[in-house]
């Protein structure tokens, strides 16, 4: 909820209210928890992967102390944005990939894809220049798609 206050002269656009330290530590607490489960790690596997100590993770995970921006930032950098939602949450928002528009596209592109293809063969079973200049712009844009999901799972460490 946004509310719009009076100060002097100029309008200022204020949240309701922050969240609390303790909302903020119960939120960093459940993304790691999150992480941890999701991946199968232990807090050292975490810390090593964020580039900070055991004892921060254990500490963080345990809501006993706060984690800065650039180890916040990590989180969101080696597990992917969407990890942090816990946290956004608390801000009215979620992390989102930037690529994710392509990753959402990739699946009905490459169905399009493969039904072109499939009408395009002739029974001699090649394509034609022409063919393959048709359907070209459509192949680049499934193979975005496709190599933003690896390259996402990459990130998150994903592997098959």
């Amino acid at each position: 909820m946004v509310i719009v206050m009076q100060h002097k002269s100029n309008n200022v656009l204020l949240f309701d209210r922050l969240p609390t330290r303790n909302e903020l530590r119960a939120a960093i607490a459940k993304v790691i928890r999150r992480i941890q489960a999701e991946h199968g790690e232990t807090d050292e596997m975490t810390a090593q992967s964020v580039g900070v100590s055991v004892g921060t993770i254990a500490n963080a995970r345990n809501e006993k102390t706060d984690l800065n921006a650039v180890t916040i930032a990590s989180i969101g950098k080696r597990y992917g944005p969407d990890a942090l939602d816990p946290y956004t949450k608390l801000f009215g928002a979620r992390a989102i990939p930037l690529e994710a528009d392509e990753i959402t596209n990739a699946v009905p592109m490459l169905a399009s894809v493969l039904h072109k293809l499939t009408s395009a063969i002739s029974p001699s079973g090649k394509l034609n220049h022409q063919e393959i200049a048709a359907i070209l712009p459509d192949v680049r844009a499934a193979m975005r798609g496709l190599t933003a999901i690896s390259t996402r799972a990459d990130e998150i460490g994903i592997s098959a």
